[in-house]
């Protein structure tokens, strides 16, 4: 947790890509949640919202531009009071992320909210539901996010 906002100001949003073997379209899953200290000193999870994103443009051709493209439309869904959100990957492409939260800086400066971004070394069980949402977004061929609140 960054020391300078409170629990409920960071959002943790977690992304796995995936790209259809037919029509080359990617896909990408979303997890946003909030981490809580218990009283027993243990992290909670809890999570806000999920996207399962088919991003059907012929502008996000790549796992380049596609990430960008859903790391900025995370900022435009984060919940009000958002201070801080930090983007996590496993994936490849998140070798790339310090570029990625340079371009998106100024949209999230908008919002009011500072962008940090984490690849993971190793995939964990959110990567693991990301991933399940990235490959929904294929097979239904929608995009889709939902609140969980």
């Amino acid at each position: 947790m960054d020391g300078k906002y409170g629990e409920h100001e960071v959002v943790y949003c977690t992304l796995a890509f995936t790209k259809s073997q037919e029509s080359g379209v990617i896909a990408a899953g979303v997890q946003f949640v909030r981490k809580h200290k218990t009283t027993e000193g243990k992290t909670e999870h809890e999570v806000l919202k999920v996207a399962s994103l088919y991003l059907d443009e012929p502008d996000l051709s790549s796992y380049n531009q596609a990430c960008r493209a859903v790391m900025s439309r995370c900022i435009s869904e984060l919940p009000e009071g958002t201070k801080l959100v930090i983007f996590h990957s496993a994936q490849a492409v998140f070798n790339r992320n310090k570029a990625f939260v340079r371009q998106i800086t100024p949209q999230a400066e908008s919002y009011g909210v500072e962008v940090k971004a984490k690849k993971f070394d190793r995939r964990n069980k959110a990567t693991q539901e990301a991933e399940l949402l990235a490959n929904d977004a294929i097979k239904r061929k929608v995009s889709v996010i939902n609140q969980i609140q």
